[in-house]
């Protein structure tokens, strides 16, 4: 069986399982950190209004879109963005807005940091290179 990594994962912080997550401003590559629930059950990535200038992004000019969450039906702002999960970093689509749960981290950008494996008898997985992880060979 291959053992666990865990990198930066904050594993079950609180009872939930959390996750590092670097927001990279597009223009001087700093990167602010956030503390994301792993939400397998949400399908995006999802951050407080307050983050997409972190991101380089004025949040007011923003497109709205009309999302269905696990509260209801809200308007958040889209947009793909630069991040670093596990040590990758990658484009993720990301949306903004009221968040009372914190930042979430969704399937999309989980999976796009992550190689899964099953077999019949074992499960593991691995943390990619930046480069893989992005469509590069």
């Amino acid at each position: 069986m291959i053992a666990p990594y865990y990198g930066t994962l904050i594993a079950f912080s609180g009872g939930v399982p959390m996750a590092e997550v670097h927001i990279i401003h597009p223009t001087t590559g700093k990167k602010t950190r956030y503390a994301a629930i792993v939400d397998t059950g949400a399908d995006h990535l999802q951050f407080d209004s307050a983050a997409a200038a972190n991101a380089g992004l004025n949040y007011a000019t923003l497109q709205g879109i009309s999302v269905t969450t696990a509260g209801g039906a809200v308007t958040l702002k889209q947009a793909a963005i630069d991040i670093e999960l596990e040590g990758v970093t990658l484009k993720a689509t990301a949306f903004f807005g009221p968040s009372p749960a914190g930042t979430l981290l969704g399937r999309s950008a989980l999976l796009k940091a992550l190689e899964i494996a099953f077999d019949s008898t074992d499960w593991g997985y691995s943390v990619p290179t930046s480069s893989s992880a992005s469509g590069t060979p």
